[in-house]
């Protein structure tokens, strides 16, 4: 194996084993949150959590992206980028914060919902700061320091909101849970970063005016991609109740936890891409080939399955109050496929220097999802009594519109004719998976996913999807994250060596 498919296979694998322990976290989290607050409190927290990620955007300053491309190019600037960031963050925390103080008094929310927006705010503080260390860390290619991070911060943050909700204390005890959780991830991201790279406080105006400058061109995306995933629920929450914001809040959760695929494989690729573009390599077409092909086939039975369960599935975990969140999570496991693929051919527009043009796609979907919103919430609650039904249909729409354009973006020959059979043999294969899922899950939820894990992996194999490359691939990440979790040391070392 290659070089840069042996590093690919480490931080794979590293950051696999962080995901599939946080997606327990987060699966057990989405689960029994809205058991414990009810419909109306999962609503208050999600208008809490829309307003400040839109107003976080603003505070990083798109200086995320920019720090990864730069310090994965440049690694000895690591520690004078980062903490010119968080200053930067700091600093910007405060007009935000005005801004969601007018937003609060405009829209006349509620006593209580303005409490939990003033808890999630101070979480958010600290994710800035966190964000920032991320960055650095994931540009060094140190993602063993993230994963540990986002297991110990996202145990603390499941183990502590259920404790005190079983308690018999309030939504606010979720905000402190998470306020803890972030403060945590802070301390134990500084400290690792502090071993690989000297954090010195040497600010100035200049340096964060070309911080700002630096990240300017990815604040747009950032924006635009916040905006896009946030404001249908803002106008959810101000054209109908806010329990039916808690049915569409609690789809997304769990939507939301389908979506470890596309952050391992898109967190491991950008810096590989960046480098590969900037030293004018021809391993990047090949490479955005391979992580197409493999996002798509991985999307094909999480998604298609997600829309076979999700009915069944809401009603098991949630109970009749949440019924309509079965229907708002059929159509999200549609719209999964979409977004895996959106999240890889965004990383690759981004490295190929493309950010611009994907900003207009941007742009452009944060503008339609307004009208759509408009017109498919009120009709939604008119016709099915569920306005959050209309959301989830926009959403597709978008990602669907989204997905053509970032292909007619991409560098000319990225993707070919193989790219094709890939995806024609990939949704034969899950619609075979469907086909049996479908049959088996009045009669047994557990069985039918059982049947459908099994079949469509037999179906990929016995129809050679996989290239012998890609196959490789896989049994290299498999193995590092079999070692990782047995403690095996010596397995992880010999393939994750350059």
């Amino acid at each position: 194996m290659s070089s840069s498919g042996k590093t690919l296979a480490k931080n794979a694998s590293v950051m696999m084993v962080s995901q599939v322990l946080t997606w327990a976290l987060a699966v057990v989290f989405a689960i029994f949150l809205p058991r414990y607050l009810g419909a109306t409190a999962v609503g208050e927290l999600s208008i809490s959590f829309a307003i400040w990620i839109l107003v976080g955007v603003i505070l990083s300053f798109g200086t995320d992206l920019y720090l990864t491309k730069t310090i994965a190019i440049n690694p000895s600037r690591a520690g004078e980028l980062t903490m010119t960031s968080i200053v930067m963050r700091s600093l910007l925390f405060i007009p935000g914060s005005l801004l969601v103080l007018l937003f609060l008094y405009v829209m006349h929310y509620s006593g209580e919902v303005i409490y939990v927006v003033a808890l999630i705010g101070i979480h958010i503080f600290f994710t800035q700061i966190s964000g920032a260390q991320i960055a650095a860390l994931v540009g060094l290619e140190r993602m063993e320091y993230v994963s540990l991070t986002n297991i110990v911060s996202k145990g603390l943050l499941t183990g502590m909101s259920l404790l005190l909700l079983f308690l018999g204390l309030s939504v606010y005890s979720v905000g402190i849970s998470y306020i803890i959780s972030s403060v945590i991830a802070v301390a134990i991201q500084g400290r690792a970063l502090a071993k690989h790279t000297t954090l010195r406080l040497n600010v100035n105006p200049g340096s964060l005016w070309a911080m700002m400058r630096g990240g300017a061109p990815y604040l747009v995306t950032g924006m635009t991609l916040i905006a896009y995933q946030q404001v249908d629920k803002l106008f959810i929450s101000a054209m109908v109740a806010t329990k039916a914001l808690g049915w569409y809040g609690t789809a997304m959760n769990l939507f939301g936890t389908m979506m470890f695929v596309p952050v391992v494989i898109g967190t491991v690729l950008l810096p590989m891409l960046s480098r590969a573009y900037s030293s004018g390599s021809d391993t990047l077409a090949p490479m955005a080939r391979r992580s197409f092909d493999l996002m798509f086939m991985f999307s094909i039975p999480i998604g298609l399955g997600l829309s076979v369960v999700a009915e069944p599935l809401v009603l098991l975990l949630y109970g009749p109050e949440f019924a309509p969140a079965g229907d708002i999570l059929g159509i999200l496991g549609i719209v999964l496929i979409f977004t895996y693929l959106n999240t890889a051919l965004a990383q690759l527009l981004i490295a190929a220097e493309r950010t611009g043009k994907w900003n207009i796609v941007m742009i452009v979907a944060v503008l339609l999802t307004l009208p759509l919103d408009l017109m498919l919430v009120p009709w939604a609650e008119r016709v099915f009594g569920n306005g959050a039904l209309g959301g989830a249909i926009s959403f597709s729409i978008t990602e669907l519109l989204m997905l053509a354009a970032a292909i007619l973006l991409l560098p000319k020959g990225t993707l070919n004719w193989r790219n094709v059979r890939t995806v024609v043999l990939s949704l034969a294969a899950g619609l075979g998976m469907v086909a049996v899922a479908w049959s088996l899950r009045d009669f047994n939820l557990v069985l039918a996913v059982l049947a459908g894990g099994v079949i469509y992996p037999v179906l990929v194999l016995l129809l050679r999807i996989l290239s012998p490359e890609d196959i490789e691939l896989l049994k290299a990440g498999v193995t590092q994250v079999i070692a990782k979790l047995r403690g095996g040391k010596r397995a992880s070392a010999s393939l994750g060596s350059d």
